[in-house]
Order: C-alpha cells, then structure tokens, then sequence
C-alpha cells in the first residue's frame, strides 16, 4: 500500500490537517507571546521564565494525560481543551492590547496553555485508530510525522511574518483561533469516536509515532 492511499480517506484529511493547525497554533502563539515579553520587558531572563513555565506545563501535566483519557469523555475532553485553549491565547492577547497583562499573569496564562497543549497533540492517537484501516498505519503514521515536521519548519516563519505584518497581539489571536480547528473538525466527524470506548486508550493498537 503506499503512502498516498491513506488520503483516499476523508477522516484522515480532516484529522492530519486539524493536527497541523493546533500545533501551527501553538507554535505560533508562543512565537508571538515571546515577542511581547521582549518588546514589554525587554528582559531576556523574563523571556526564558516564561519558555522554561511554558515547558513546564507540558511535562507536569504529560503523567495524568493518560488517566484523564480513560475516565472522560474523550470527544468532550477534546473540544474543551481546544476550546481553552485558543480561549486563553485570544484573552492573553486582548489583555495586552488593553494594557492589563500583568508579568505574573502572562505567565499563568502560559503555564496553563503549556499543560492544556498535551491533550490536544495527544487527540490524534484518540482518533486514528478509529479512522484507518491496520494495513494503513504505517503509511497514517508517516505522515502524522511529516505533519509534525512540517510545524517545526513552518511555524517559526509563519509567526514571524504574521507578527510583521500584524503584530504580535493578533499573532496571537491568529494562534488561538487555529488552535480551536481540531475540535470543530472533532464535533463535524462523529465517527471519530465510534469504535474506541473508555478505558481503553492504547491498548488495542500500536503507538501512534510525533
């Protein structure tokens, strides 16, 4: 089977493109939000506080990803944790542009976007499975590692852009609203959800790789 037969799926297409657009999100988000504190600040030990809190969240909140996807509703859990998100992108870039975001509440707001972020990366392991065919997930898991590439090479450049040609507020913004495109493209595509119950996360198929 090669590795276009796996885009013959229009779940797949929706899932692979939802993905890259959280992650370009993200990446985006923080490029900007990086930015502010800079142009703010103008402290390069604030910039690294708020990367290495940002980090932080990820990895403090990585250990209990797998607990919350076996007791929750995982199509719920989803679109919540897209939905915050991009929420808390778009209010951290309005609080900026009004002049009320504080140092130690940019770096709440980053410290909770760093510990939503593994749900929505993790989201596509959820579904895949559901979605492809076993003599497809070779060529489905190539591709989510292209997708993850793809968002290292493009986000940078992306978000620089965006912040010239823009700003950084509405970089920010443009970040939230593309975090929020997984969990639309999860409520449109029910059938995500029709095989996978609860309590069964990773145990019936192989690891999704990126």
């Amino acid at each position: 089977m090669n590795n276009t037969s796996v885009w013959h799926n229009r779940d797949f297409r929706w899932l692979w493109l939802g993905t890259m657009f959280i992650r370009l999100g993200s990446q985006v988000a923080v490029i900007a939000v990086t930015w502010l504190v800079l142009k703010t600040t103008g402290s390069g030990a604030k910039l690294g506080l708020v990367l290495a809190l940002y980090a932080a969240g990820d990895m403090g909140a990585s250990p209990f990803i797998g607990i919350m996807l076996d007791r929750l509703p995982r199509k719920v859990l989803l679109q919540a944790d897209n939905l915050c998100l991009g929420t808390i992108w778009v209010l951290l870039a309005l609080l900026s542009r009004w002049h009320m975001l504080s140092l130690p509440l940019l770096i709440l707001l980053v410290t909770v976007s760093g510990a939503l972020t593994p749900i929505a990366y993790l989201g596509r392991m959820m579904v895949l499975p559901n979605i492809v065919s076993g003599d497809l997930w070779e060529s489905a898991n190539t591709w989510m590692q292209l997708n993850m590439n793809l968002v290292i090479l493009l986000g940078p450049a992306l978000g620089g852009f965006l912040i010239a040609a823009i700003g950084a507020e509405f970089t920010v913004v443009v970040g939230g609203a593309l975090c929020v495109v997984l969990g639309v493209a999860a409520y449109l595509r029910p059938v995500w959800w029709s095989e996978q119950p609860p309590g069964s996360y990773g145990a019936r198929r192989p690891p999704i790789k990126g």
